[in-house]
């Protein structure tokens, strides 16, 4: 098994956080690795930034986008320059325990046939940190796989998890739409077991641009009334991903592909039912007598859902890969 990790980041406008990630990747105890930075067309001094830790460390390279291609395509573009053997995404405000790498790489070495092993998630700010909900999905059959991911997954901390390079160039290239986070680790997890590597984690940050699916949409320049109802959207997406968008399900006859793509659906609504009702009432919540009525209510609750808590799992019901591409 050759040693080579890759580690992509796609970055945009964010130096001060993309300085710190770099730093965790070159800090990592396992040496053999290199770092691919792909700065989508940034107007701050990202690219100097890039070329000084290009100019001190042989293993960094550097992409340089010529125009802001949009989010997706920088996140696919990374992942076609990574040629280890394991691969990993990292975004540009998040950073990775020194031994993240060797921990998650050590796992790989005893089951080369994981599709993904990643480390605890822990969200953190300025003066509280809290851990996210990771779990192992560890079935047999593929597709159980696919539907035991799709009807637990809320933080998604396996999207920045240690991969095995062929499943990662099987499943790509990642799609732009609502739920493409969801729907990558599904198409590795079609392809192989996941496991949650206890003893190291990943540091992500709070807040950012997932608070607002609108925003998500817009930036990744999908139609206007895809944010409407983002969860039915996430289904749908998720739906079509299997039944017929990706390469990675076309071992499954087209009556088991239907079969995967309607479970797979099902597993997400499932897991989200108070999205639904929320999604439904949204309008009759903006209508002005209504939303007098609730103002304070609803200040409440956004004032106890944007301030984190410590000791209490985070829930994030969103699209990890859709909010981070947003960013960049």
């Amino acid at each position: 098994m050759s040693s080579l990790v890759s580690i992509g980041i796609p970055t945009y406008n964010h130096v001060a956080g993309l300085e710190r990630a770099v730093a965790s990747v070159l800090a990592q105890t396992h040496r053999e690795l290199e770092l691919v930075i792909s700065d989508n067309a940034s107007t701050d001094t990202t690219p100097e930034l890039c070329a000084r830790v290009a100019a001190g460390d042989a293993r960094v390279r550097i992409m340089r986008q010529p125009h802001n291609r949009g989010p997706t395509e920088n996140f696919n573009a990374v992942l076609a320059e990574l040629r280890g053997e394991h691969t990993m995404l990292l975004a540009d405000d998040d950073t990775l325990e020194p031994e993240f790498v060797e921990r998650c790489r050590d796992t790989f070495v005893a089951e080369p046939d994981l599709s993904i092993v990643h480390g605890r998630t822990c969200f953190a700010d300025a003066t509280s940190e809290m851990l996210g909900t990771d779990f192992d999905v560890t079935a047999d059959d593929p597709g159980r796989r696919v539907l035991d991911y799709l009807g637990r997954v809320h933080d998604n901390g396996a999207f920045y998890g240690l991969v095995r390079g062929d499943a990662m160039r099987a499943a790509l290239p990642v799609p732009n739409m609502l739920g493409a986070d969801w729907a990558w680790v599904s198409r590795l997890a079609f392809q192989g077991a996941i496991r949650v590597q206890h003893d190291t984690q990943l540091r992500r940050s709070y807040g950012g641009v997932s608070r607002s699916v609108e925003r998500i949409a817009q930036i990744l320049g999908l139609p206007p009334g895809a944010a409407r109802r983002p969860t039915a959207t996430i289904v749908a997406n998720i739906h079509n991903d299997i039944r017929q968008g990706s390469a990675v399900y076309g071992a499954l006859s087209p009556a088991r592909r239907r079969r995967l793509a309607a479970g797979a659906a099902l597993a997400v609504a499932r897991s989200h039912p108070s999205n639904f009702i929320f999604e439904e009432l949204r309008p009759l919540l903006g209508r002005p007598l209504v939303a007098r009525a609730l103002g304070p209510l609803r200040e409440g609750l956004d004032k106890v859902r944007a301030e984190p808590r410590p000791g209490k799992i985070v829930q994030r019901d969103g699209d990890a890969a859709s909010a981070e591409a947003a960013k960049r």
